[in-house]
């Protein structure tokens, strides 16, 4: 217990040399979209970003050694979750896999945690942790947003463990030609107009059958689209 107490003391004073830097500050998420690969999927990196090994203590290691992540994702409708790829820094030694909200079915959990002890789970610094593959179904032309949320990054060494609670962002993106991409900027320092950005298609307004037909009322049990979000009626 005393070499955990004189760790975080040690850590605590190298922080405060910083401009009170906390550990939340050097670590981060963001999304990094694929080049478009001729389908209709949607494949978003998750990427870490982690500048913790540039604190330096003659006392302590102050490198955060992450060992899993969650986040939220609330996806336009009807896009879902197609594939997790693990071909980043999760494998081979975490679990990735996605949850839905049962009232809210264009909201997943994601998480990815080790699927075993120790620290061979530990992620490297920086990189590319997982990639999510995204069917956006029957996305109309226009531009979106994937709003990311509820982010916690988590490091342990099998005794202790430390939630690091990020804000959240969001991403958006364009469907061009039945095709997932960047929205196009406008020719004014790269922002697209503002008026066309609080226009951006979110899907049907109103009330509709998963079949795409407008209805007045909805039935307990039964799945609609309630101005472009999946709900289930109660």
């Amino acid at each position: 217990m005393k070499k955990y107490i004189i760790a975080a003391l040690a850590l605590a004073v190298s922080l405060g040399t910083r401009a009170q830097i906390t550990a939340a500050d050097l670590i981060n998420i963001h999304l990094e979209m694929d080049e478009p690969a001729g389908d209709r999927f949607l494949r978003l990196g998750v990427y870490i970003d982690n500048t913790s090994n540039t604190l330096s203590n003659p006392w302590f290691d102050t490198t955060i050694y992450l060992c899993g992540l969650s986040f939220e994702m609330d996806l336009p409708v009807p896009m879902t979750v197609y594939d997790i790829s693990k071909n980043g820094l999760a494998t081979p030694g975490h679990y990735v896999w996605p949850f839905y909200d049962n009232r809210h079915l264009n909201r997943c959990f994601i998480s990815c945690w080790p699927n075993t002890g120790g620290y061979r789970n530990f992620f490297d610094l920086d990189g590319c942790a997982f990639t999510i593959v995204l069917d956006p179904g029957y996305l109309s032309e226009g531009e979106y947003d994937i709003v990311v949320d509820n982010i916690s990054l988590v490091e342990t060494n099998g005794v202790w463990v430390h939630d690091y609670v990020k804000p959240g962002f969001t991403f958006p993106f364009a469907m061009y030609d039945h095709v997932p991409q960047y929205p196009v900027p406008t020719a004014v320092k790269g922002v697209r107009d503002v008026e066309e950005r609080g226009q951006r298609a979110r899907g049907p307004q109103g009330i509709y059958t998963l079949q795409g037909v407008k209805v007045e009322t909805m039935q307990p049990g039964h799945i609609y689209i309630v101005n472009g979000k999946k709900i289930v009626a109660e």
